[in-house]
């Protein structure tokens, strides 16, 4: 009020100095006073620098300034691809407490890594100046003196910390505890000045001047390995999981998650751009992945919806299964499942996120197992949306749970026709403006389950 009163004081028209005001109080929620713009783009100009002229260092320091936020970890690793740097896997010869630079590459961190501490990697790395660890059992020996909990060891291990050393990773598993209590045991021994010739062979291995004889055991597969990195690091090191089902993606001609997002992408790094166009709203697509995530939720009659996160080699995308899909599919969207999902894009949700609403699926068969495609031929059922009527739909009260729950529903079935909710705690009408409905039987079907039949009216 004052700041409009003064103008108007000082001649300026009312209308002039109330859009003016507006336009300072959105500028204020991101500007800065000079010293503090000057500060930042020295810091700005330096970061870019460094990128530029060293950007094996300048992304090492990045990844290590957010070690314990896996989800930016892997972020920043995907923009080192883009740069053609590979992020190494950890190795205990060759990783550092932070992420280092090997050659054209960078090394993964071990502190990167769950379950492990500063204290023991930093022991770790103090005794590997006195050369490198040149076995498992090497290593045990040498670090006797640390800590060698067995959450440490494991994540370790199944890290692929100790792959140098020739030895299976599931022979290790099998066999650290006794490696430790071997050393132990000889530490005492040796403490006490005793020596017992058979107590160093037991039913389950034998400790032989050449080293530690391990159980003849397979190998874990691909899949384990792969699923266990993701485990302790966020990462494949490995390879991918989708790499042996490479055949059944092709043959339900699977779409990378990536690809399907770029689309819609409103910004590429720092630049604003428009996507790339390829597929549209609505468009109907097959893309294979693992699982990785599912949380259910409860519509209005008491019946179940499913989103589900469906990870591929690069990308991630939510999967929505409505009651009727989740009655057909449910049992095949579990965590770690790898399968070819078929359904409609919409990228017309209220958090501006691209998904998929899931129509058929599958639980893709591995290279070894797939003998023939996958076909997703599902007939369509669109209903024209009658001309000039509108979708009416009762809620209890705006801003309820339910209202929400609706108005999501709109924004991703967002098209021509008219909606207007009606408030029957206030029994007040509440028409949606700027946004329509893409009215189909299906649509339809999904206000129905959510709100009950009576309560969505077309007219």
């Amino acid at each position: 009020e004052r700041f409009l009163e003064k103008a108007t004081e000082k001649g300026i028209d009312f209308g002039n100095a109330s859009e003016l005001f507006e336009e300072l109080v959105g500028f204020c929620k991101y500007a800065f006073n000079k010293s503090h713009a000057a500060s930042y783009s020295v810091v700005t100009y330096r970061t870019a620098y460094l990128k530029c002229h060293y950007p094996k260092e300048y992304m090492a320091s990045l990844l290590t300034s957010v070690i314990g936020d896996e989800e930016k970890v892997v972020m920043y690793s995907e923009d080192c691809k883009k740069m053609g740097i590979s992020i190494l896997p950890p190795d205990i010869n060759e990783s550092k407490g932070y992420f280092n630079v090997v050659g054209d590459d960078i090394r993964f961190a071990l502190l990167a890594l769950k379950n492990v501490g500063r204290n023991f990697v930093d022991d770790v790395v103090r005794e590997r100046g006195n050369g490198k660890y040149t076995s498992f059992e090497n290593f045990v020996s040498r670090m006797r003196e640390s800590d060698l909990n067995k959450r440490q060891i494991e994540t370790l291990i199944k890290a692929g910390c100790f792959d140098f050393s020739g030895v299976y990773r599931s022979q290790l598993m099998a066999c650290y505890e006794k490696i430790i209590e071997n050393e132990s045991e000889s530490n005492r021994r040796n403490a006490s000045g005793q020596l017992d010739f058979f107590s160093f062979e037991s039913d389950e291995v034998i400790v032989q001047n050449s080293g530690f004889k391990y159980p003849d055991i397979n190998e874990y597969n691909v899949k384990e390995k792969l699923l266990y990195e993701k485990e302790v690091s966020g990462f494949y090191f490995s390879g991918n999981l989708l790499d042996n089902y490479s055949n059944n993606e092709k043959g339900i001609k699977s779409i990378p998650i990536k690809r399907v997002l770029k689309s819609f992408d409103k910004t590429e790094g720092d630049e604003i751009t428009e996507g790339t166009h390829e597929f549209a709203d609505r468009q109907r697509i097959t893309v294979c992945g693992m699982i990785v995530k599912s949380v259910d939720k409860t519509t209005r009659k008491g019946d179940k919806m499913r989103f589900v996160t469906l990870e591929d080699r690069n990308a991630q995308i939510e999967l929505i299964a409505f009651p009727k899909t989740l009655e057909s599919y449910g049992y095949m969207l579990t965590q770690g499942n790898i399968v070819g999902a078929y359904g409609e894009i919409s990228s017309k949700s209220g958090d501006n996120e691209v998904k998929l609403i899931l129509q058929k699926l599958t639980v893709l068969k591995s290279n070894e197992e797939y003998t023939e495609p996958f076909q997703p031929n599902i007939p369509e059922k669109k209903v024209e949306p009658p001309k000039e009527k509108t979708l009416y739909l009762k809620i209890d009260k705006k801003g309820s749970e339910l209202f929400n729950k609706a108005m999501n529903l709109v924004e991703i079935f967002e098209g021509r026709t008219r909606v207007v909710f009606y408030d029957s705690e206030h029994k007040q009408y509440i028409a949606v403006n700027g946004r329509g409905i893409d009215l189909s039987e299906r649509t339809l079907n999904f206000f129905r389950e959510l709100l009950g039949s009576e309560s969505v009216i077309l007219k």
